[in-house]
């Protein structure tokens, strides 16, 4: 049996990301993955989405390491998203990359309207 792996290796620091965005992340597990082993990917809060099926362009995925986080509209937060390797042996190995989301400010809703009145004029 292959040796099992113990670290996916992921992103240090944290990626600066608004909430209509999407990024690609990566592993880099310190070995090749074995055979008989499942990669799953989850994101720790509601503010962003993780999908390993689809690439960044929104076409199938081609790359088994690989997902993309999607911002959730209108949700700013400061989800990890977190890779796991459940190896043949049961073992777990582990990757996580933080995010920080912020609303983009071009989005935001309207909560206050300015009323300006011209100078009367007769009728």
């Amino acid at each position: 049996m292959a040796a099992p792996v113990t670290h996916l290796g992921m992103t240090a620091g944290i990626t600066p990301m608004m909430d209509d965005q999407k990024a690609l992340v990566h592993v880099a597990p310190d070995k090749p993955l074995p055979a008989g082993g499942v990669l799953s990917w989850s994101s720790s809060d509601a503010t962003a989405k993780v999908d390993p099926t689809v690439g960044i362009d929104g076409s199938p995925s081609t790359d088994p390491l690989a997902a993309v986080v999607f911002g959730v509209h209108g949700i700013a937060g400061d989800p990890s998203i977190t890779a796991s390797f459940t190896n043949a042996d049961g073992t777990v190995a582990t990757g996580v990359a933080p995010f920080h989301i912020v609303v983009d400010p071009a989005e935001l809703d309207v909560t206050d309207l300015s009323v300006t009145v011209d100078t009367p004029v007769k009728q």
